[in-house]
């Protein structure tokens, strides 16, 4: 197991104690990730399946997003109308 840690750590450039910590304690790491805010990598546990973290959103940015949708479905609809 040694082995293939260090081959992994060697290949993908990352501390050989990174790679030790997402082998032996996924969870654990997958609990580093999901605090930290500015990572937005997507995390696949064996058994768990695949996570990915959407980045925070304003409830500024929500609305904006509500009211394009809400455009583009009144603009449909009166389309429709007129045909």
């Amino acid at each position: 197991m040694e082995d293939i840690i260090k081959q992994i750590s060697l290949t993908i450039g990352k501390d050989k104690r990174v790679i030790e910590c997402i082998v032996h304690h996924p969870l654990l790491f997958t609990k580093r990730v999901i605090e930290n805010p500015e990572d937005i990598r997507a995390i696949m546990i064996p058994y768990f399946g695949k996570f990915v973290f959407k980045t925070m959103k304003t409830i500024e940015d929500k609305k904006r997003n509500m009211q394009k949708f809400l455009r583009k479905k009144s603009i449909a609809s009166k389309v429709q109308q007129y045909n």
